[in-house]
């Protein structure tokens, strides 16, 4: 039986999220339901700390994730883990034109929500206020579906 992280420890069971159909096709409503798949397998390794399914649909080429997973193994290790902090897709860009290497570039406003990261003896180590920003997630598709090649913040002026 899944149970959230808390202050008393980390998440247990978390159910791993499942692929969509939509997400199969290659179409815009297939990389719109793609994109939202792959933040909740990022609030899936968050949470239980595996990374697997996020990187079964990853490049190894993604400089933002490999700091995440860099950052997930740290916590790991620490034995620390994150109550909170889930990002929640608030919109994906309709934009699905490829430029001349096949990847696909979809702004995707996100909303992620404050969290508190816990140590040994549940010891509260930080506090992260929630936060909002637009990602430019880039993708490509290929005889197994769609694929992350890179996620980026795209910054204001």
């Amino acid at each position: 039986m899944y149970k959230p992280a808390s202050a008393d420890g980390p998440a247990e069971n978390v159910p791993v999220p499942k692929l969509p159909e939509s997400a199969r096709e290659k179409s815009v409503k297939g990389l719109k339901a793609f994109v939202k798949y792959w933040y909740a397998l990022l609030n899936y390794a968050y949470e239980s700390s595996n990374l697997g399914p996020l990187r079964d649909v990853t490049s190894t080429n993604c400089t933002r994730c490999e700091a995440v997973y860099d950052g997930l193994d740290r916590w790991a290790s620490e034995k620390k883990w994150i109550v909170g902090g889930q990002v929640n897709v608030l919109q994906v860009s309709d934009n699905f034109v490829a430029d001349t290497a096949g990847v696909y570039q979809s702004p995707v406003h996100i909303k992620m929500a404050g969290s508190e990261l816990y140590g040994r003896g549940g010891k509260k180590v930080e506090d992260r206020s929630p936060s909002e920003m637009i990602d430019l997630f880039l993708a490509t598709y290929g005889e197994t579906g769609w694929v992350a090649h890179d996620v980026g913040v795209i910054e204001g002026p």
